[in-house]
């Protein structure tokens, strides 16, 4: 009669944080939020990197000023369709590729024209900002895979030999280094989202649990009111069988000489049977209500 020990319904926080169901849409909704100021950080210096190229020899420039403006065109609309909160798992998929496609391509084409292996950095720090706007490690498995392939096709012959050499294996360190972060905030973002169903939970079995210790209470406070042992049994057995929901309850009392326990009083359809038909079980030997008793010892 433990409201604690009731059935599979009232057992609604028991669920290991390990064994806990995916939290996607809480992961979703937190990459969300972050690929927000990330499109808008990122629109903004390439307004500043066309302004820089301008300063390229006539050839470079022509090619890099309409190619950071343009990205960084993209990249402000792309802050302007996040504006909704609410969106779908597959659409931050492809906002999340979408970015990262914008910031690949103009970090490659710039490497390539200028032939200065310092901007290696920026593929570096993309490496590592895609650990915060990718939901899968596939996706991120996906992007290492092309910039490294896309860093050694530009870089061709001079990969081997200083400061190209360098940088690349710079660039190795930070796809490592941008596994470990996705793997952790992951991980970090599931957990709580975990935390979070358990408090919901509980939030909402608190009311149920709440009427259940009132039920208690009040059954507590009717047993002076009884003249007759029967009459309170079947008053606390209907109590209960109201409050807690439960299909059958029935209340067993041991007989005279301690060994046998009685049906006293019962609800359901299978419980008035029982009664009826006197039930009766041992005490430690028979049946879970033997098994269960106190005095299941033999004393």
């Amino acid at each position: 009669m433990d409201p604690d020990n009731a059935s599979q319904h009232d057992k609604t926080s028991g669920v290991p944080l390990d064994r806990a169901a995916p939290a996607t849409t809480g992961v979703a909704q937190m990459t969300l939020e972050g690929l927000r100021p990330t499109t808008a950080v990122l629109g903004i210096p390439y307004l500043f990197f066309a302004t820089a190229h301008t300063q390229l020899p006539r050839p470079l420039s022509t090619i890099l000023v309409p190619w950071a403006l343009c990205s960084s065109v993209l990249l402000l609309w792309l802050r302007w369709q996040l504006r909704r909160s609410h969106k779908t798992r597959l659409l931050i998929h492809l906002t999340s590729a979408a970015v990262a496609a914008i910031v690949f391509s103009h970090s490659p084409a710039s490497l390539s024209l200028t032939r200065a292996p310092s901007l290696t950095i920026n593929l570096m720090l993309l490496l590592v900002g895609g650990s915060f706007i990718f939901l899968s490690k596939q996706m991120l498995i996906g992007l290492v895979g092309v910039v490294l392939v896309g860093w050694r096709l530009v870089a061709g012959p001079e990969a081997l030999v200083l400061p190209w050499r360098s940088y690349g294996l710079s660039l190795l360190s930070s796809a490592a280094l941008g596994f470990i972060l996705q793997t952790t905030r992951l991980h970090s973002y599931r957990h709580l989202e975990a935390l979070r169903r358990q408090a919901d939970d509980r939030t909402r079995a608190l009311p149920q649990r709440t009427r259940h210790l009132e039920t208690l209470i009040s059954v507590g406070h009717s047993i002076n009111g009884f003249l007759k042992v029967d009459a309170l049994l079947d008053h606390v057995v209907e109590t209960l069988h109201a409050s807690f929901g439960y299909e059958c309850v029935g209340v067993f009392l041991a007989d005279e000489t301690g060994r046998y326990l009685d049906s006293r009083a019962a609800t359901g359809t299978a419980g008035k049977q029982l009664l009826a038909e006197g039930c009766r079980r041992e005490i430690g030997k028979q049946g879970l209500v033997g098994w269960a008793s106190p005095s299941s010892g033999g004393s």
